[in-house]
């Protein structure tokens, strides 16, 4: 059977990608998420891990150009690595970074946990999500841009302590998520602490400056399991989600532009 994501377990394996540019990475991938471990400078028997993601969307590359910026680093710290890249061929297709998923696909940040895994998607996601919860995650981050002229803000779907120091290390606002949309944080939310973070617009370098910044910061964080550090953290603001607006199918719908 053909494998449904690529997976790299060093960065002796994830090298040779990390020659070219950002685009030749994602061509090398040739369709297909990449999960990729690198292992702890340490050698304990099972160090702690962290999670970054990126890339979900196919249309939100700060977060990706971030992530490779740091693999292009071969650093190694205390704890496991993790780097997921989503949505690969929605992110080559029609040139650069143009589609949020295409339209033969559903969309990679809607599909993790919905079950019963019938379609490839959802079969690919079932596979990372059971590698991720078995790799003793301490934290993840997930990076995202959006729609619109928005600060930076992060997410959480739990707002018990250790999610919200998390998010606080990330940015100012956060948003506490209520709504059930099977996106990868809500599927690791009750592994360990998970924010989504929202980089601002699309193509902005401001806005792969900002990912860049949260990455240091979580990656150089002391740790998420109630010693002092980030989890003496709040952010200046939360707010939540009220209502959720459903638009019936055979609606015509667009916004903006």
């Amino acid at each position: 059977m053909t494998p449904l994501y690529h997976r790299f377990d060093d960065y002796d394996d994830v090298k040779a990608l990390l020659d070219g540019s950002d685009e030749d990475v994602l061509v090398a991938l040739a369709g297909k998420p990449a999960l990729i471990r690198i292992p702890a400078a340490t050698t304990g028997v099972a160090p702690p891990a962290r999670l970054v993601s990126c890339l979900m969307h196919g249309n939100e590359p700060s977060g990706y150009r971030a992530v490779v910026e740091v693999l292009r680093r071969g650093e190694r710290f205390p704890f496991d690595l993790w780097v997921l890249i989503g949505n690969v061929r929605a992110a080559t297709h029609d040139g650069w970074y143009a589609h949020r998923y295409l339209d033969d696909q559903e969309d990679f940040n809607r599909v993790w946990d919905v079950g019963p895994a019938t379609t490839r998607m959802r079969r690919c996601a079932a596979a990372i999500l059971d590698e991720l919860r078995t790799a003793h995650l301490e934290a993840a981050v997930d990076l995202h841009n959006n729609s619109g002229q928005n600060p930076y803000f992060a997410i959480v779907t739990n707002v018990e302590p250790q999610h919200v120091a998390l998010a606080a290390l990330c940015a100012d606002t956060v948003l506490h998520w209520r709504l059930r949309a099977f996106t990868l944080m809500e599927a690791l939310a009750p592994t360990c602490p998970t924010v989504a973070v929202e980089c601002g617009l699309p193509h902005l370098p401001e806005g792969t400056a900002f990912a860049s910044d949260v990455i240091r910061r979580f990656l150089t964080a002391p740790g998420f399991d109630g010693v002092p550090g980030p989890a003496t953290q709040q952010p200046r603001r939360i707010v939540q989600t009220e209502l959720r607006v459903s638009v019936r199918p055979e609606v015509m719908f667009t916004f903006g532009g």
